[in-house]
């Protein structure tokens, strides 16, 4: 009788090992996928903020390049330097919701009317970033309805 209780017993523990051997393989199996489902993820989430800051870049440098553009096609006829137009932009930016690039942009789609100088300029920038704040829209936009009715009142007051 005591053979057969200790063959019970053995034949128990062999069992239980093989069992307790199934779950440690079967935990390292799980903990090698893990690890490659984290690797992955670390990989995507490195990909997609590199694109991001090389399509951040791009935007600036195109916002930089438009800026320069309109400044050259108007003869600077704004009467602002370029470093007054990016310290004008850094302020508004730091004062607003919009960011630099998005008032640089601005400030070139302003450019483009001609006849925005000087002080009136500074006003119809910052006038531009209350109204596009107010009514939901970019920056940009707003610099063309606020340069279109100073162009309208220009004419209306017989100025070019």
């Amino acid at each position: 009788m005591a053979d057969t209780k200790a063959t019970v017993e053995i034949t128990a523990i062999d069992s239980a090992t093989r069992v307790f051997n199934q779950v440690e393989a079967g935990a390292k199996r799980l903990e090698k996928g893990y690890d490659s489902l984290k690797n992955a993820f670390e990989a995507a989430i490195g990909v997609i903020a590199l694109d991001r800051i090389v399509s951040e870049t791009l935007e600036w440098e195109q916002a930089q390049n438009r800026l320069n553009a309109t400044l050259k096609a108007t003869g600077n006829a704004v009467g602002l330097t370029r470093h007054e137009l990016e310290q004008m932009a850094g302020s508004l930016s730091a004062s607003t919701v919009f960011n630099q690039r998005d008032i640089e942009n601005a400030e070139a789609n302003l450019l483009k009317f001609g006849n925005i100088h000087g002080a009136v300029f500074t006003e119809a920038l910052k006038l531009s970033a209350d109204y596009a704040s107010f009514t939901g829209t970019s920056v940009t936009a707003a610099t063309q309805a606020i340069g279109r009715a100073l162009k309208a009142f220009l004419c209306l007051r017989g100025l070019p």
